[in-house]
């Protein structure tokens, strides 16, 4: 079988790397993080829904009283 060389995607062939124009890439690290800390946050407080349901409707209440000052 022969391999068959994808073809370069037309606006990305005759970019220049990030780095030569004097940035740098730092996106991709910040973006992971936040990834990780927000689907970390978001499984900790299903956990908490699940194993302590009442702490559900303080939440709830908390937030209400919160949003009612400020209106």
């Amino acid at each position: 079988m022969t391999h068959r060389s994808r073809e370069a995607e037309p606006h990305t062939a005759h970019r220049p790397p990030a780095e030569a124009a004097g940035r740098r890439d730092t996106g991709l690290r910040a973006g992971a993080l936040g990834e990780f800390l927000g689907m970390t946050l978001a499984a900790g407080g299903l956990c908490l829904a699940v194993l302590r349901p009442e702490l559900l409707g303080a939440v709830v209440h908390t937030l209400a009283t919160t949003a009612g000052r400020l209106g």
